[in-house]
């Protein structure tokens, strides 16, 4: 089935859903303080949310998980005044 590492590597990375890429970045953009990154990859997954959940179920993991990332920002809105550093 596999013709070497190449290929279980490729087949092992897309195995990771979407919102769980997007949600990884939305939190090292959040630990980098950088407020406006955090913003606009959290609206890209609420994109992602509701164009994957049109086809399928609710997800209620993935509901956590953006609720979640809803609060962190909030937070870091009001620890940091909202501004990205310099």
């Amino acid at each position: 089935m596999f013709d070497g590492l190449d290929d279980l590597v490729r087949v092992r990375h897309y195995d990771n859903r979407l919102i769980d890429t997007i949600l990884a970045a939305f939190h090292q953009a959040c630990d980098q303080k950088r407020t406006q990154a955090a913003e606009q990859l959290l609206a890209v997954a609420m994109v992602a949310v509701r164009n994957f959940s049109t086809d399928r179920p609710p997800d209620r993991r993935q509901d956590e998980s953006v609720t979640a990332a809803h609060l962190r920002l909030c937070a870091l809105r009001q620890s940091d005044g909202g501004t990205d550093p310099a």
